[in-house]
C-alpha cells in the first residue's frame, strides 16, 4: 500500500508560509503571558511573535482565554498520562505516591523554557477558565486516590484525604512559584527531598521509607 506524506494541519497561509503549529501558538502565548501577565498580553502580541495576524490566530485558535485553557490542559495531560500509567501498575500506594511526587517535581524543575507559571495565574479562578480548572482537578484526583488507598490499607496515617492531597500537590508545584529556582538546588536533589518529605509525613511505619524509595526507583516509567 502506498503511503501519503503527512501534511501540516491547517490551511496554507496567504503569505506562503507553512500553517501555524498549534503547540507553537500555545507555547508562544504562554511565554508572553508569563512575561507580561494575562491582562498585559494580547492576541496581537502573540500574532506578531509568530509572524501572523491577530484575526488569523482568533479564527483558528479562539480568543485569549481559549488559548490559555488549551495550554493548561495540554501541559496537564503529560502528568495525567504518567499518573494513569502508574495507576495501571497496581503498585503499593506509598511507592506510587513517592514516584508521583518525585517525577512531578523532576519534570517541573527541568522545564526551563516551558511556561509552567501559568498554572498559578490568579485569573484561572474565573468562570471562563473551567477547562483549566478541570485539568488541575484531574491531576489532583490521582493524589487523592493514592493517599486514600494508603490510609485504607494502613500504610499511611489516618488524615483528611482532601487536605493531604491538596498539600502534597502544592508541594510538587513549589518550583513554579519560586522567585529564584537556583536556590532550590539541582532538579534531582529537589525531587528526592520533596518525595522524602511527603513520605515521612504520611507513612504509618517510617522504617519502610528506604524500601519505598528503592521500589520507586525501579519503576521504568518517566514523565515525558
Amino acid at each position: 500500500m502506498s503511503k501519503v506524506a503527512a501534511r501540516p494541519v491547517g490551511r496554507p497561509r496567504a503569505d506562503g508560509k507553512p500553517p501555524l503549529d498549534r503547540r507553537q501558538v500555545l507555547m508562544t502565548a504562554g511565554q508572553l503571558i508569563t512575561e507580561y501577565g494575562y491582562a498585559g498580553t494580547s492576541l496581537r502580541m502573540v500574532a506578531e511573535a509568530l509572524g501572523t495576524s491577530a484575526p488569523a490566530i482568533a479564527q483558528r485558535f479562539g480568543n485569549k482565554a481559549e488559548l490559555l485553557n488549551e495550554l493548561v490542559t495540554m501541559m496537564s495531560d503529560v502528568s495525567v498520562r504518567f499518573h494513569a500509567g502508574l495507576e495501571e501498575m497496581n503498585l503499593r500506594p506509598d511507592v506510587r505516591l513517592y514516584k508521583m511526587v518525585h517525577s512531578e517535581v523532576l519534570a517541573l524543575a527541568g522545564a526551563e523554557h516551558a511556561p509552567i507559571s501559568v498554572f498559578y495565574l490568579p485569573e484561572l479562578r474565573r468562570p471562563e477558565f473551567k477547562a483549566a480548572q478541570e485539568a488541575r482537578a484531574k491531576m489532583m484526583r490521582f493524589y487523592f486516590d493514592a493517599i486514600g488507598e494508603g490510609i485504607e490499607s494502613g500504610v499511611f496515617h489516618p488524615v483528611r484525604v482532601v487536605i493531604a492531597a491538596e498539600q502534597v500537590f502544592q508541594l510538587t508545584e513549589t518550583i513554579i512559584i519560586a522567585q529564584d529556582r537556583s536556590t532550590l538546588g539541582e532538579p534531582a536533589q529537589l525531587a528526592e527531598q520533596t518525595a522524602d518529605f511527603v513520605l515521612r509525613g504520611l507513612l504509618a511505619k517510617p522504617g519502610r521509607a528506604e524500601s519505598v524509595r528503592l521500589a520507586a526507583g525501579k519503576i521504568d516509567l518517566s514523565m515525558t
